[in-house]
């Protein structure tokens, strides 16, 4: 006998509500309805909003159609023979509230699979907790489309054609053939395990071999950030243009605030605040939906002493940044990526523009993620991680670590110099009262 109650996790204002089926001790599927509320508006002895207001009516009966829904439609799809199980909850739920569309009729072609994506683009869950995917990330699955057309050429597959000699063939093209990094390359394998696990929940079947496509991230080649001697350098070094010594300023606060290059462009004087007298920046990244309040330090309260920096284009604080790290000689040898003009092929003349990984200086590979890193990196066994990752927005410390190059044993270092901090301090308290001990019985 089919049983949904639903239940939320979270004890945020925000919390998603969640749809748990059970079919019996072994079959048991929780997924997101895509619905929130409060916590403190929630009864756990119902499994509904306590609907004390129109709006807690309004969700209350939302989730009794939903569940009237489900409940008819486990009957009528199990008597199909179709599998109930975690992808069955998911559909359905997207099915009722018109997020989706039902699957009869539904083309099976992968180039239709990655359009019907782009389509429902508006209406999907973001990472933020809202609807509606970003304008990069429908940039980047727009690019995805036309870079698979191209691979595919006439050819008319099928989502369930992708298995592991697909992606492999595909992943050599990338490779070799566009000469796209390894990055790239993997990243868009994602992006195609994307598009068909987001087809097999409507419906759409799939190779048994698409679990085994491997996509993921190659480690970085370099963490590239500005240590405390060569902002010095930065600092001090004598520039003769306006718009370097402008873009110095970003590039100084942005060290020391944390944030990154679209965030850091876009503050002005409504971002400053203060809590007692403590003066501090207030703003909700972009990326993340964050809200954060960064207290600031010595060096990013004179930049901004006389008012922001003059506003600059992402573009123009990239190339400006370079000069001026050549200008102050920040040329430590890095193995790092940088986008280059490349040959299209051994013997064309036609030219591309590529990743190029190689050893550069320093100053040449300089760009605005530099300054949240440098941030972090520098803060790095000096404030406790946590700390660090309320002003930089990483999630979990073990994302904040893959960041700035650190592994769980780099706390041993970490935690030792800060023991060795406690006792210097604590040996010049016990000198101090010696030599006041002495002075008060001469």
């Amino acid at each position: 006998m089919a049983s949904l109650k639903f239940q939320i996790q979270s004890k945020s204002t925000s919390a998603p509500i969640y749809a748990r089926l059970s079919l019996g001790r072994k079959q048991v599927f929780k997924r997101k309805t895509g619905l929130f509320i409060s916590a403190k508006d929630w009864s756990k002895s119902t499994g509904f909003p306590k609907a004390k207001d129109k709006q807690g009516k309004e969700l209350k009966n939302q989730l009794k159609q939903l569940e009237a829904f489900l409940l008819e439609k486990i009957t009528k799809d199990s008597a199909k023979g179709i599998e109930i199980n975690s992808d069955w909850v998911f559909h359905n739920i997207n099915l009722h509230f018109k997020r989706v569309s039902d699957n009869e009729g539904k083309s099976e072609l992968l180039i239709d699979a990655v359009q019907e994506f782009i389509d429902s683009a508006p209406l999907r869950s973001n990472s933020k907790g809202g609807t509606g995917l970003s304008d990069s990330r429908i940039k980047a699955i727009k690019r995805f489309k036309s870079i698979l057309q191209e691979f595919l050429g006439k050819r008319k597959c099928k989502v369930s054609e992708v298995d592991l000699n697909f992606a492999r063939e595909f992943s050599t093209w990338l490779h070799n053939k566009k000469q796209f990094s390894k990055s790239y390359t993997l990243k868009t394998i994602d992006n195609l395990k994307t598009i068909c696990n987001d087809a097999e929940v409507n419906g759409i079947n799939v190779n048994p071999q698409l679990k085994n496509v491997k996509g993921g991230k190659v480690k970085s080649e370099t963490i590239l950030y500005l240590s405390k001697t060569e902002l010095k350098k930065i600092k001090e070094v004598d520039l003769k243009s306006k718009a370097l010594m402008n873009a110095r300023k970003w590039l100084i606060l942005g060290c020391n605030i944390g944030q990154r290059g679209s965030d850091l462009l876009n503050l002005n004087e409504s971002n400053l605040g203060s809590k007692g007298d403590i003066v501090l920046i207030e703003l909700t990244q972009q990326k993340t939906g964050k809200h954060v309040y960064i207290p600031l330090n010595r060096d990013a309260k004179e930049v901004i002493q006389d008012g922001f920096p003059t506003k600059i284009s992402m573009q123009k604080f990239n190339d400006y940044i370079k000069l001026i790290g050549k200008e102050a000689e920040i040329n430590e040898k890095v193995i790092a990526g940088k986008v280059s003009m490349v040959p299209e092929s051994k013997n064309s003349d036609v030219k591309i523009k590529r990743k190029v990984i190689k050893e550069y200086e320093k100053w040449e590979v300089m760009a605005s993620h530099i300054c949240r890193r440098s941030f972090a990196t520098n803060l790095y066994g000096e404030l406790p991680a946590s700390l660090i990752m309320s002003i930089t927005g990483h999630s979990t410390e073990k994302m904040f670590l893959n960041y700035i190059g650190k592994t769980s044993v780099d706390h041993i270092a970490s935690i030792n110099a800060f023991y060795n901090k406690q006792d210097k301090e604590q040996n010049k308290e016990i000198k101090l009262q010696v030599i006041s001990n002495k002075a008060a019985n001469g």
